[in-house]
């Protein structure tokens, strides 16, 4: 196995010679030195948006409840849990790609637990990398609101508004920076010190001057075109839907976050209907509406399909769009696989697959 030598963060094209070489071991660090060169994730959005292509075309394996997930105490039902694991296996073939991804976390001692990827090539099925991908994760978390952003937002989106300040805020603000022509951000966090810092960080990495840290969410909703969500809120809705103005287009990446509202008064989108329907942690609050007979989750469309023109996205203007979206294990696999070409210098598998 390659290890990056010295300590030293891998850049791209740095495993050139090694492309037909023994698995390479990637940092944090490496990934996040890697996926520097592109701090707006476009390559990346585009990844993902043929990886959802792909699965809309039947293209993409993945087990029937998409993971298996594990937590301690047994039967424990309500997030945070003491401990939890979950493993997303995939087969990607557009990109050449299988493999597994394993997150561990521990509330019991938290900053301990462990976030990995395997990565194999598709087509012999021989190991690549073993990606450390608590970074990556966020990636692949937050680039799906990129897709969103370029496909469901108004044309004339311009105006953003993030929810929560963590690592996959900033991939879903970039993410978006890179898709529309963004000239105002408002920021929320509960707390005001992670705001303002996430504030200035956007202001400093993307040269946009109007990014405001405000002191409640529905003050960073009130004239956004965009509202990118992200928070460890835990089943605690962080915004009032009945503020959002028409239009909007809300990205939506964690369960229990949005309220009834921001539901019903939007065309829902989704990423898996298998995840709000079979998932250990109700995916809400998509679930109960379902549930309820409030929302028919066979009516909402899935962005795959809405990307391949089986389903339509925006329907007018004034229309407020909600992508749902819980995680995939095939995108783990997409983002890994990504990560591995910057480090290889081989960006595009379309000479072979065609995409």
């Amino acid at each position: 196995m390659i290890i990056t030598p010295d300590n030293e963060p891998m850049k791209p094209g740095d495993l050139a010679d090694h492309v037909d070489g023994p698995p390479v071991y990637l940092t944090e660090e490496d990934v996040k030195s890697l996926l520097a060169s592109d701090p707006r994730y476009v390559g990346m959005v585009d990844t993902l948006e043929s990886a959802f292509r792909d699965y809309a075309r039947g293209n993409v394996v993945t087990p029937p409840q998409e993971r298996v997930r594990l937590v301690w105490p047994p039967n424990a039902k309500v997030r945070p849990y003491d401990r939890d694991m979950r493993i997303l296996p995939a087969m990607v073939p557009s990109v050449n790609a299988a493999g597994l991804r394993m997150g561990c976390q521990s509330e019991v001692a938290p900053g301990r637990g462990s976030s990995y990827t395997v990565l194999l090539e598709f087509d012999t099925m021989r190991p690549l990398a073993f990606i450390e991908d608590h970074h990556l994760h966020g990636v692949r978390s937050g680039t799906p609101s990129g897709i969103a952003a370029r496909h469901l937002a108004k044309p004339d989106a311009t105006k953003l508004a993030v929810i929560g300040c963590g690592r996959i805020s900033r991939v879903q603000t970039a993410a978006a920076i890179g898709q529309r022509p963004i000239d105002s951000i408002k920021v929320f966090s509960r707390t005001p010190a992670n705001r303002e810092a996430f504030a200035a960080d956007i202001r400093d990495s993307f040269g946009i001057a109007n990014v405001e840290p405000v002191a409640t969410a529905e003050d960073a909703i009130s004239d956004a075109d965009i509202v990118m969500a992200a928070t460890n809120s835990h089943n605690a809705p962080v915004f009032d839907g009945e503020a959002l103005p028409a239009g909007c287009l809300v990205a939506s990446v964690t369960p229990g976050e949005l309220d009834d509202a921001t539901a019903l008064r939007s065309r829902v989108v989704l990423t898996s209907r298998n995840r709000v329907a079979t998932d250990y942690t109700p995916q809400e609050p998509i679930a109960s509406l379902v549930k309820a007979g409030k929302l028919d989750l066979d009516a909402m469309p899935l962005l795959s399909e809405v990307l391949e023109g089986k389903a339509e996205g925006r329907q007018s203007d004034d229309q407020i769009i909600l992508l749902f979206s819980p995680g995939i294990g095939f995108l783990d696999i997409a983002v890994a696989r990504h990560t591995y070409d910057i480090a290889t210098g081989r960006r595009d598998h379309a000479w072979k697959y065609g995409r």
